[in-house]
């Protein structure tokens, strides 16, 4: 046995300096691996979103594939329903709702319905007190019930919303546009494969 030393000398191009058929291969070969898609910014986005309309303490599940059952959905109990219902109910009734909640600690939580979806029609809110008895309290019943469709709507809403901007961000992230951008920290041989040194 023996052994040969080789010296093979490699053009070494960045992105920008690529001919235009070696970028397409470059974008190509880019999309084909997957390393365009970023789900976590889609994920953080929506969180933050949440968390700005007053759903703190709910976990985002999306999925967005234009199938049957694609969509975005939030469980889990918000840990500041304040500031939610600041938002959705008149001063009169959030000034009623802050006076019941702190009688009878009410908690909001948005329930999962069904096993295998995540989109807008697989929530349910439920606005409980483990401190009253609704039925002593028809009034406060009818308030409590009156809360929960709103929220119930507005959670329908923001789920559409939501599923609305993921898919516009999942499209972006097919763009040309967007994988250039990723693409231009890179380096690649004259015929767009990407170099790994």
């Amino acid at each position: 046995m023996r052994t040969i030393e080789v010296k093979i000398e490699v053009k070494i191009f960045r992105y920008e300096e690529l001919s235009e058929k070696a970028k397409n291969r470059a974008r190509n070969l880019y999309r084909e691996w997957g390393l365009n898609y970023e789900p976590q910014i889609i994920t953080e986005y929506m969180e933050e979103v949440l968390n700005d309309l007053g759903y703190g303490g709910v976990e985002v599940y999306w999925r967005l594939s234009h199938s049957q059952g694609d969509g975005v959905a939030f469980y889990g109990k918000l840990n500041d329903p304040d500031k939610l219902l600041k938002r959705l109910l008149t001063e009169k009734e959030f000034r009623r709702w802050e006076r019941i909640s702190k009688a009878s600690g009410v908690e909001i939580r948005i329930n999962r319905i069904g096993s295998y979806y995540n989109h807008y029609n697989t929530m349910e809110v439920v606005v409980d007190s483990d401190r009253l008895y609704q039925d002593d309290y028809p009034f406060v019943s009818i308030f409590l019930k009156k809360i929960e469709q709103k929220i119930q709507a507005d959670v329908k809403e923001v789920s559409k919303k939501l599923e609305e901007y993921g898919y516009k961000e999942l499209e972006y992230q097919e763009s040309d546009e967007y994988i250039d951008m990723l693409l231009d920290q890179e380096e690649f041989l004259a015929d767009g494969r990407r170099w790994v040194s």
